[in-house]
């Protein structure tokens, strides 16, 4: 009786637990074609296992991702107007990813309200506090 009820309490918690990372914000595809031809990633996927994947200039979307990394979030708060912020660590490489040449990162990243644009900076050398920061990398992309 008490392994069934133990063994119940497990299964819900391992459904709740997938449920909710496939409802997090930043679990999803984002693209901006806009970047499709600048030194960004112009389309990139933040998996829920930790890992992401890119498309960099001129890549199509018929070829693997040539990008890949891991990230962590580190913190995770909604502002009064619904928008999810977060703080990541991350770390990316052309792909095959390995820890030996991989770059460390860290971005601010905004999910706006409608669940529909990423906003963000990153920086080689610390979190950054705000957008708009000297020397930090700006960018925008768009839900598929």
């Amino acid at each position: 009786m008490k392994r069934a009820a133990f063994l119940a309490l497990a299964v819900t918690i391992v459904i709740f637990a997938v449920i909710g990372c496939a409802r997090e914000p930043l679990h999803a595809t984002w693209t901006n074609k806009d970047y499709e031809h600048s030194y960004w990633t112009w389309r990139f996927t933040y998996k829920p296992d930790g890992s992401s994947e890119g498309w960099s200039t001129g890549r199509p979307l018929a070829q693997p991702a040539n990008d890949e990394g891991r990230y962590r979030i580190e913190k995770k708060w909604s502002d009064s107007e619904g928008n999810a912020w977060y703080r990541i660590a991350g770390k990316g490489c052309i792909a095959p990813y390995s820890d030996l040449k991989a770059t460390k990162d860290y971005g601010l990243v905004k999910i706006h309200a409608s669940g529909k644009v990423l906003e963000g900076e990153w920086s080689s050398v610390d979190f950054p506090t705000g957008f708009g920061a000297l020397g930090n990398k700006h960018f925008t992309f768009y839900r598929e």
